[in-house]
Protein backbone atom coordinates (compact mmCIF):
# COMPACT_ATOMS: atom_id res chain seq x y z
CA UNK A 1 0.00 0.00 0.00
CA UNK A 2 1.66 3.26 -0.95
CA UNK A 3 1.76 5.68 1.87
CA UNK A 4 -0.08 8.90 1.20
CA UNK A 5 1.89 12.28 1.70
CA UNK A 6 0.68 15.52 2.15
CA UNK A 7 0.89 17.98 -1.04
CA UNK A 8 3.20 21.19 -0.03
CA UNK A 9 5.62 23.52 -1.57
CA UNK A 10 9.01 22.51 -2.78
CA UNK A 11 11.69 24.58 -1.46
CA UNK A 12 14.15 22.55 -3.48
CA UNK A 13 16.46 25.12 -5.87
CA UNK A 14 14.94 25.63 -9.24
CA UNK A 15 16.47 23.82 -12.26
CA UNK A 16 18.24 26.55 -15.16
CA UNK A 17 16.09 27.28 -18.01
CA UNK A 18 12.52 27.46 -16.37
CA UNK A 19 10.71 29.27 -18.97
CA UNK A 20 7.28 31.46 -18.36
CA UNK A 21 6.08 34.13 -16.30
CA UNK A 22 7.60 34.13 -12.69
CA UNK A 23 5.28 34.31 -10.03
CA UNK A 24 6.52 37.54 -8.75
CA UNK A 25 4.81 39.22 -10.99
CA UNK A 26 1.34 38.07 -9.16
CA UNK A 27 2.42 40.11 -6.81
CA UNK A 28 2.40 43.50 -8.54
CA UNK A 29 -0.95 42.18 -11.00
CA UNK A 30 -2.64 41.72 -7.64
CA UNK A 31 -1.74 45.53 -6.02
CA UNK A 32 -2.51 46.98 -9.16
CA UNK A 33 -5.74 45.04 -9.31
CA UNK A 34 -6.96 46.02 -5.64
CA UNK A 35 -6.43 49.50 -6.35
CA UNK A 36 -8.77 49.32 -9.49
CA UNK A 37 -11.41 47.23 -7.63
CA UNK A 38 -11.11 49.79 -5.21
CA UNK A 39 -11.64 53.19 -7.52
CA UNK A 40 -14.21 51.29 -9.08
CA UNK A 41 -16.18 50.72 -5.58
CA UNK A 42 -15.63 53.66 -4.15
CA UNK A 43 -16.56 55.78 -7.83
CA UNK A 44 -16.30 59.44 -6.82
CA UNK A 45 -15.02 59.37 -3.69
CA UNK A 46 -11.72 57.25 -4.27
CA UNK A 47 -9.21 60.60 -4.28
CA UNK A 48 -10.32 60.68 -0.95
CA UNK A 49 -10.26 56.84 -0.24
CA UNK A 50 -6.28 56.88 -1.89
CA UNK A 51 -4.92 60.13 0.20
CA UNK A 52 -6.62 58.26 3.71
CA UNK A 53 -4.79 54.92 2.46
CA UNK A 54 -1.74 56.94 2.81
CA UNK A 55 -2.49 58.02 6.39
CA UNK A 56 -3.10 53.60 6.73
CA UNK A 57 0.61 53.29 5.87
CA UNK A 58 1.25 54.01 9.20
CA UNK A 59 0.65 50.79 10.14
CA UNK A 60 3.97 49.47 8.07
CA UNK A 61 5.74 51.24 11.06
CA UNK A 62 4.60 48.43 13.37
CA UNK A 63 4.61 45.49 10.61
CA UNK A 64 7.49 45.01 9.37
CA UNK A 65 9.44 44.95 12.86
CA UNK A 66 7.09 42.81 14.19
CA UNK A 67 7.18 39.82 11.30
CA UNK A 68 11.48 40.33 11.73
CA UNK A 69 11.12 40.48 15.21
CA UNK A 70 8.99 37.33 14.88
CA UNK A 71 11.44 35.48 12.33
CA UNK A 72 14.16 35.91 14.84
CA UNK A 73 11.59 34.05 17.12
CA UNK A 74 10.41 31.45 14.97
CA UNK A 75 13.98 30.67 14.09
CA UNK A 76 14.69 27.00 15.89
CA UNK A 77 10.99 26.21 15.30
CA UNK A 78 11.37 25.80 11.65
CA UNK A 79 12.73 22.35 12.13
CA UNK A 80 9.56 21.69 13.73
CA UNK A 81 6.84 18.91 12.04
CA UNK A 82 4.11 21.09 11.72
CA UNK A 83 6.91 23.39 9.67
CA UNK A 84 7.62 20.91 7.65
CA UNK A 85 4.41 19.23 7.07
CA UNK A 86 2.92 22.58 6.30
CA UNK A 87 1.20 22.83 2.32
CA UNK A 88 3.03 26.09 2.27
CA UNK A 89 6.22 25.93 5.07
CA UNK A 90 7.54 29.66 4.43
CA UNK A 91 4.36 31.33 4.66
CA UNK A 92 3.22 29.33 7.97
CA UNK A 93 6.21 30.58 9.45
CA UNK A 94 5.86 34.04 8.27
CA UNK A 95 2.25 34.08 9.61
CA UNK A 96 3.25 32.91 12.81
CA UNK A 97 6.23 35.07 12.92
CA UNK A 98 4.08 38.43 12.60
CA UNK A 99 1.28 37.23 15.06
CA UNK A 100 4.43 36.12 17.81
CA UNK A 101 6.57 39.25 16.43
CA UNK A 102 3.13 41.93 17.28
CA UNK A 103 2.51 40.08 20.91
CA UNK A 104 6.38 40.69 21.70
CA UNK A 105 6.00 44.06 20.77
CA UNK A 106 2.88 44.75 22.86
CA UNK A 107 4.26 43.20 25.88
CA UNK A 108 7.61 45.20 25.74
CA UNK A 109 5.62 48.30 25.30
CA UNK A 110 3.80 47.65 28.08
CA UNK A 111 6.91 46.69 29.95
CA UNK A 112 8.16 50.10 29.10
CA UNK A 113 4.97 52.21 30.08
CA UNK A 114 5.34 50.31 33.54
CA UNK A 115 8.23 52.09 33.86
CA UNK A 116 7.29 55.43 32.64
CA UNK A 117 9.15 55.24 29.31
CA UNK A 118 6.21 55.85 27.09
CA UNK A 119 7.70 58.18 24.31
CA UNK A 120 8.52 58.59 20.88
CA UNK A 121 12.59 58.10 21.05
CA UNK A 122 11.92 55.01 23.11
CA UNK A 123 9.17 53.60 21.02
CA UNK A 124 10.94 54.27 17.99
CA UNK A 125 14.07 52.61 19.45
CA UNK A 126 12.33 49.38 20.27
CA UNK A 127 11.01 49.30 16.88
CA UNK A 128 14.52 49.56 15.51
CA UNK A 129 16.13 46.58 17.91
CA UNK A 130 13.20 44.76 16.72
CA UNK A 131 13.82 44.48 12.96
CA UNK A 132 17.50 44.60 13.80
CA UNK A 133 17.49 41.46 15.82
CA UNK A 134 15.38 39.54 13.22
CA UNK A 135 17.23 41.16 10.01
CA UNK A 136 19.73 38.40 9.39
CA UNK A 137 16.79 35.66 9.72
CA UNK A 138 15.46 37.52 6.75
CA UNK A 139 18.21 37.46 4.69
CA UNK A 140 18.31 33.42 5.50
CA UNK A 141 14.99 33.54 3.44
CA UNK A 142 16.55 33.87 0.29
CA UNK A 143 16.38 30.09 -0.84
CA UNK A 144 13.09 29.74 0.16
CA UNK A 145 12.10 32.54 -1.95
CA UNK A 146 13.49 31.09 -4.99
CA UNK A 147 9.39 29.59 -5.66
CA UNK A 148 8.53 32.87 -6.78
CA UNK A 149 10.66 32.79 -10.23
CA UNK A 150 8.59 29.70 -11.38
CA UNK A 151 6.74 30.05 -14.13
CA UNK A 152 2.84 30.90 -13.45
CA UNK A 153 0.30 28.21 -13.89
CA UNK A 154 -3.32 29.21 -14.89
CA UNK A 155 -4.64 28.26 -11.32
CA UNK A 156 -2.66 30.82 -9.64
CA UNK A 157 -5.02 33.77 -10.92
CA UNK A 158 -7.63 32.61 -9.03
CA UNK A 159 -6.46 34.21 -6.43
CA UNK A 160 -7.02 38.14 -8.27
CA UNK A 161 -10.60 37.23 -7.02
CA UNK A 162 -9.12 37.75 -3.48
CA UNK A 163 -8.87 41.56 -4.57
CA UNK A 164 -12.82 42.08 -4.30
CA UNK A 165 -13.01 40.86 -0.35
CA UNK A 166 -9.14 43.06 -0.06
CA UNK A 167 -10.29 45.71 -1.95
CA UNK A 168 -13.51 46.34 0.58
CA UNK A 169 -11.65 45.68 3.57
CA UNK A 170 -9.05 48.67 2.58
CA UNK A 171 -12.06 50.70 1.90
CA UNK A 172 -14.20 50.12 5.30
CA UNK A 173 -10.19 51.02 6.88
CA UNK A 174 -10.58 54.46 5.82
CA UNK A 175 -13.68 55.39 7.17
CA UNK A 176 -13.26 57.72 10.39
CA UNK A 177 -13.79 56.00 13.84
CA UNK A 178 -17.43 56.62 14.76
CA UNK A 179 -19.18 57.06 11.21
CA UNK A 180 -19.59 53.26 11.23
CA UNK A 181 -21.36 50.56 13.61
CA UNK A 182 -24.49 52.98 14.56
CA UNK A 183 -26.16 50.12 16.82
CA UNK A 184 -23.00 49.73 18.53
CA UNK A 185 -23.34 53.04 20.06
CA UNK A 186 -22.00 55.12 17.24
CA UNK A 187 -18.32 53.01 17.83
CA UNK A 188 -18.16 53.71 21.79
CA UNK A 189 -15.61 51.27 22.67
CA UNK A 190 -13.44 52.65 19.83
CA UNK A 191 -13.83 55.99 20.94
CA UNK A 192 -14.11 55.15 24.65
CA UNK A 193 -10.64 52.85 25.09
CA UNK A 194 -9.27 50.75 21.46
CA UNK A 195 -8.01 54.87 20.18
CA UNK A 196 -8.56 56.77 23.48
CA UNK A 197 -6.31 55.07 26.34
CA UNK A 198 -3.58 54.91 23.54
CA UNK A 199 -3.83 58.84 23.35
CA UNK A 200 -4.05 58.95 27.26
CA UNK A 201 -1.25 56.74 27.66
CA UNK A 202 1.13 58.62 25.71
CA UNK A 203 0.45 61.90 27.20
CA UNK A 204 0.78 60.28 31.01
CA UNK A 205 4.09 58.62 29.19
CA UNK A 206 2.74 55.44 30.88
CA UNK A 207 0.35 52.30 31.19
CA UNK A 208 -0.92 52.66 34.14
CA UNK A 209 -4.30 52.63 34.96
CA UNK A 210 -6.40 55.63 34.19
CA UNK A 211 -8.81 55.81 36.65
CA UNK A 212 -11.93 57.55 35.36
CA UNK A 213 -11.79 54.92 32.20
CA UNK A 214 -12.70 51.42 34.05
CA UNK A 215 -11.55 50.14 30.43
CA UNK A 216 -8.31 50.74 31.38
CA UNK A 217 -8.02 48.48 33.77
CA UNK A 218 -8.21 45.24 31.39
CA UNK A 219 -5.84 43.36 29.09
CA UNK A 220 -4.99 46.14 25.98
CA UNK A 221 -3.01 44.14 23.50
CA UNK A 222 -3.62 45.30 20.40
CA UNK A 223 -3.69 48.89 22.62
CA UNK A 224 -0.10 48.51 23.24
CA UNK A 225 0.98 48.31 19.61
CA UNK A 226 -1.78 51.70 18.98
CA UNK A 227 0.51 53.27 21.58
CA UNK A 228 3.81 52.91 20.00
CA UNK A 229 2.28 53.81 16.51
CA UNK A 230 0.72 57.18 18.54
CA UNK A 231 4.30 57.80 19.96
CA UNK A 232 6.07 57.33 16.92
CA UNK A 233 3.79 59.15 14.71
CA UNK A 234 3.73 62.31 16.99
CA UNK A 235 7.52 62.15 17.30
CA UNK A 236 7.61 62.71 13.30
CA UNK A 237 4.29 64.76 12.40
CA UNK A 238 3.20 66.62 15.70
CA UNK A 239 -0.45 66.82 16.16
CA UNK A 240 -1.18 65.15 13.27
CA UNK A 241 -0.36 61.59 14.88
CA UNK A 242 -4.28 61.80 15.22
CA UNK A 243 -4.50 60.19 11.97
CA UNK A 244 -1.85 57.91 11.90
CA UNK A 245 -3.32 56.38 14.89
CA UNK A 246 -6.78 56.30 13.67
CA UNK A 247 -5.98 54.92 9.99
CA UNK A 248 -3.18 52.94 10.89
CA UNK A 249 -5.08 51.23 13.79
CA UNK A 250 -7.87 50.13 11.17
CA UNK A 251 -5.16 49.11 8.61
CA UNK A 252 -3.58 46.90 11.42
CA UNK A 253 -7.06 45.42 11.84
CA UNK A 254 -6.84 44.86 8.36
CA UNK A 255 -3.47 42.74 8.20
CA UNK A 256 -4.32 40.78 11.05
CA UNK A 257 -7.98 39.64 9.33
CA UNK A 258 -6.06 38.74 6.14
CA UNK A 259 -3.43 36.58 8.10
CA UNK A 260 -6.36 35.20 9.29
CA UNK A 261 -7.73 34.36 5.65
Amino acid sequence: MKRHIAYRRTEKPLANGTNGTPRWVMIPVMGVTTLLVLAIISGSQSTEVLSTLFNCSWAGVILLPAILLGLAMTHRLRELPMMKLSPWPLGFRLILSASLGMGALSLATLALGSFGLISGPACGGLLIISAAAGYPFARQLKPELQFLLRPIQRRHWLILLGCIPIAVLLIAATFPAGTLWHTEGNGFDVLEYHLQLPRQFLALHNTSPVHENIYSYMPLNMEMLYLILAAVAKSAVGAGYIYALVFGAQILHVAVTLMAW
